[in-house]
């Protein structure tokens, strides 16, 4: 038994004594140097957001600052991305980002990609004229209202547990739509309407809709 504690009192000496290197200077190995950084004091940083006294770790890494680090940390920077994507200017702008990302994502094999034919300025124009068509048609309501059912769409984020799952969807929410899904996002085939109405209609075309009414008024 003495001899193992000797052994290792022996080994504890050397870990903590200075290495030689090839050029022959003095050096710490990795058990010093990790001793050595446990005994560093943690850095900390006041968030912007808060205003509390945060660790770095609880910051992003923000290449552009002096230090590296994000403003907010995460938890302010989290909320503030949830609030903005519950706008009404955040959820429009997913949405319409979204016509673009999913038409050259490459994780997409073996589905068809819509390339836009029209800009997102282009978009954002026919949203504007949607809006003013529906004041028009129904006085006293905003114009943000689905072309479909008529009924005025939300612009809502359910909050999740941090993954990148977006959870279900809310069928009131803002959506655009291809009026006719055999042709992609140009002019006079993009629709303002809610999400529910939007995956109700499906992949269904004008054709399809002319031969369920036929159907209809022969059951009659």
């Amino acid at each position: 038994m003495q001899e193992v504690l000797g052994c290792f009192q022996e080994r504890l000496a050397y870990s903590q004594e200075p290495m030689e290197d090839l050029t022959g200077e003095k050096r710490m190995n990795d058990l010093t140097q990790l001793l050595a950084y446990s005994d560093k004091p943690a850095e900390k940083k006041k968030c912007g957001g808060c205003g509390k006294i945060k660790f770095t770790r609880d910051f992003n890494i923000h290449k552009k600052h002096k230090d590296f680090l994000q403003s907010w940390c995460r938890d302010c920077g989290r909320e503030e991305a949830y609030k903005y994507k519950n706008s009404e200017i955040g959820q429009m702008l997913e949405v319409i980002n979204g016509v673009f990302r999913r038409a050259f994502n490459e994780k997409r094999k073996g589905r068809k990609k819509w390339f836009p034919e029209i800009s997102r300025r282009d978009i954002w124009q026919i949203i504007l004229n949607h809006i003013c068509r529906m004041k028009e048609k129904f006085p006293g309501s905003d114009g943000r209202l689905c072309f479909y059912c008529h009924q005025p769409w939300t612009h809502l984020r359910r909050k999740t547990d941090g993954s990148h799952k977006k959870g279900v969807y809310i069928l009131t929410n803002f959506s655009l739509d291809r009026f006719d899904c055999r042709f992609t996002y140009k002019d006079g085939n993009v629709i303002c309407c809610c999400f529910g109405c939007n995956h109700r209609k499906g992949n269904s075309t004008p054709e399809d809709w002319r031969m369920f009414i036929e159907a209809e008024n022969d059951l009659e």
